[in-house]
């Protein structure tokens, strides 16, 4: 195997290593979120299951976006 193919085989070990622990991540944040998600109902008015489903999707969805240009620029 030459230089080339070795580096290739090892940035792509490196980008699934980097997939898999930011699918850690957004899963490490719904698990913590969902205990207070009745807390969040109340405050918000007793809205619905599915409303505060949707809610939390977006808020996830925002805040990995909004983390995701920190990590593409370095």
């Amino acid at each position: 195997m030459n230089q080339i193919e070795q580096n290739g085989s090892q940035y792509y070990k490196k980008i699934i290593v980097a997939l898999v622990l930011g699918w850690v991540a957004i899963w490490i944040y719904r698990t913590i979120l969902t205990p207070i998600y009745p807390q969040i109902q109340s405050s918000l008015g007793d809205v619905s299951n599915a409303e505060i489903g949707l809610i939390a999707s977006v808020f996830l969805c925002l805040h990995r976006y909004a983390n995701s240009g920190r990590y593409i620029s370095r």
